[in-house]
């Protein structure tokens, strides 16, 4: 009976849910597509680019359109049941509204957890794709077509006018043509009775032929003589029977730039990629801030009483990446030379090869065999100096000292000490005090006078300035990152926050429905865009207060899931009750309700 439940309700719910799906993309893709309409209009693109291009943003779509349309389905699904009594028949059963929204609550959790990895590893790669391709489409140039009457300026250096165009578009009846290759204005213009133009090479190139024509251009200034009294350069007219022009259309072929150069932006990147960018962005800071204090240790010393201590963490930032630069570095160097590499190889063996010389050497030298050797002719040469000793002691005879007399010391006096001189107390000496104008005075006749001043006061003007835009440039830098940071902080939260709300949109859309009991795409359709656009507008807030370091990133990118939660925990106990929200009677028993207590105080 269960599994039967659960199939019916899944069945129902799976339906609403992939049609409301592809609807929500198409109608958030056309929104977005419509911003660059005039970017594709007239660039003769083929039908692959266009499926192409709005296949990629169909994709980047799917975050924002995954939680409307679960909102949505759900929605219309438990609206549906509850319209065609069939919840009242689960309820008399036995079987809870908790139970019965058990199977879809499951669907709506697998689909988060699809979600969560569709915004890290697909949405970022069809995001890059996607982005490219925008670019090699707004940057193509508009496609070859001559329009009867108006002048054509698609090709290079040149504008092109037609009186008339055959209907097998190649022969053409009162052409002219403005030539701006020399740059010098409307002076060179070419007028033909008719012509016939057709591309080569695969389109590569365009062929105009002209017939019965003449070519009007301003003579180049060769010598003084050619220019006339009145100063007007002279006009040249050539006629010609037949012409030909040849121009390339090299820039109207559709040609792909490289995804690497898009590749840095923050919507092409997964979570790793984008927190390994903020751990870098928060070093980068730190280095800015250690580059400021040492800038002030350099600077300011000279007037400042104490000097600018560096915080120990910027020190060891910064000792942390001189060891990468210095890396970096040698890489470049090695890259640069690749025999410097070989060099730096020999020398590292030569200086093993000595090292393991000099170790051998040494062990040699205190090889047992030598040193029980050295032992004895040690002991050798201490058994000498003893016999040698006791030879010279019995051959020694004794020799008598006389005393010698003792002589009586007389004793000197002693000088006596001088007085120790009393110490003079140090007078202070009054500091004179000076007027404004009197201290003045004195700065002047100490610099000198002011014609030798002005030059100091220029001086220090001019340090202080210089000192005032490098911290400004150090401060700029600072903002720049930490906006970047919480940029890249954003977007990364945002891909957790994204897919959790498929689940809180289901809280609601389910138990409204139940409450509602009206299916369809009438009065569902209504409820659910009014909760989807509190959430769009919180999302947008919360983004932009986030970039102006108003709010938290992680409160930013959750704050519309925080808000709604407790509305869709809100519907689903008063679905539990069978309360009746969208219901005149539950108004207007409740207000009766209301008034009773409010008679009953009076009374009293």
């Amino acid at each position: 009976m269960i599994k039967k439940l659960d199939k019916l309700i899944l069945s129902s719910f799976l339906g609403p849910f992939l049609l409301t799906f592809v609807i929500v993309v198409f109608i958030l893709l056309m929104q977005y597509m419509l911003k660059y309409f005039d970017d594709f209009v007239g660039k003769g693109l083929g039908f692959h680019v266009f499926a192409e291009l709005l296949s990629y943003f169909s994709i980047v779509m799917t975050p924002n359109a995954l939680p409307l349309a679960v909102l949505l389905s759900s929605l219309m699904t438990f609206g549906n049941l509850g319209e065609h009594f069939e919840l009242t028949a689960i309820k008399s059963s036995g079987i809870s509204l908790v139970r019965t929204l058990f199977p879809i609550f499951i669907f709506t959790l697998l689909l988060t957890i699809a979600a969560y990895f569709s915004n890290n590893y697909i949405v970022p790669r069809a995001a890059l794709n996607a982005y490219s391709l925008m670019y090699d489409v707004r940057q193509q140039k508009p496609a070859l077509d001559l329009k009867v009457g108006a002048f054509y300026n698609g090709i290079e250096n040149y504008s092109i006018k037609i009186d008339e165009k055959k209907s097998d578009g190649e022969t053409l009846s009162g052409v002219m043509i403005y030539d701006h290759t020399r740059k010098s204005g409307n002076t060179d213009v070419i007028l033909a009775d008719s012509g016939r133009m057709y591309p080569v090479d695969d389109g590569g190139y365009l062929i105009l032929e002209l017939f019965d024509g003449n070519r009007y251009s301003v003579a180049q200034e060769s010598t003084r003589k050619s220019r006339t009294k009145n100063n007007i350069k002279p006009y040249v007219r050539s006629s010609f029977k037949k012409s030909k022009m040849v121009f390339s259309l090299a820039g109207f072929n559709f040609d792909k730039t490289d995804k690497k150069l898009f590749s840095s932006n923050r919507l092409m990147k997964n979570i790793k990629q984008l927190q390994r960018d903020i751990d870098s962005m928060k070093t980068e800071v730190k280095d800015v801030r250690y580059q400021a204090y040492n800038f002030a240790n350099k600077s300011y010393a000279h007037h400042l009483r104490e000097q600018v201590s560096i915080p120990e963490d910027l020190v060891k930032v910064r000792k942390h990446l001189d060891s990468i630069r210095a890396v970096r570095d040698s890489i470049r160097r090695f890259e640069a030379d690749p025999e410097l590499a070989e060099r730096v190889k020999e020398r590292e063996i030569e200086e093993t090869n000595k090292t393991t010389n000099t170790a051998k050497a040494n062990d040699s030298k205190t090889s047992p065999t030598k040193l029980s050797a050295n032992k004895k002719i040690e002991t050798k040469n201490l058994k000498k100096t003893a016999a040698t000793n006791k030879v010279n002691n019995k051959s020694k005879t004794p020799v008598t000292v006389k005393a010698k007399p003792k002589i009586k010391s007389v004793s000197k006096p002693k000088p006596k000490k001088p007085a120790p001189a009393k110490k003079k107390t140090p007078v202070k000496k009054k500091m004179p005090v000076y007027t404004i104008d009197e201290a003045l005075a004195k700065a002047d006749s100490l610099m000198g006078t002011k014609n030798k001043m002005l030059p100091a006061v220029r001086h220090a003007l001019s340090q202080a300035r210089s000192h005032k835009n490098s911290l400004g440039i150090q401060v700029n830098k600072l903002i720049e990152r930490e906006t970047e940071i919480r940029r890249h902080a954003i977007e990364k939260h945002k891909k957790y926050a994204l897919a959790v709300a498929c689940l809180v949109m289901f809280l609601i859309g389910a138990p409204l429905g139940a409450i509602i009991k009206k299916g369809g795409l009438g009065f569902p359709v209504i409820i659910s865009i009014m909760f989807f656009i509190i959430f769009y507008v919180i999302n947008i807030l919360g983004e932009k207060w986030v970039k102006q370091g108003l709010m938290d990133p992680v409160a930013g990118a959750w704050a519309a899931n925080v808000i709604l939660l407790p509305f869709g925990l809100f519907f689903l106990r008063q679905a539990r009750n069978d309360a009746r929200l969208f219901e005149a009677d539950f108004y207007s028993v409740f207000v009766s309700k209301l008034k009773k207590r409010f008679n009953k105080s009076e009374g009293e």
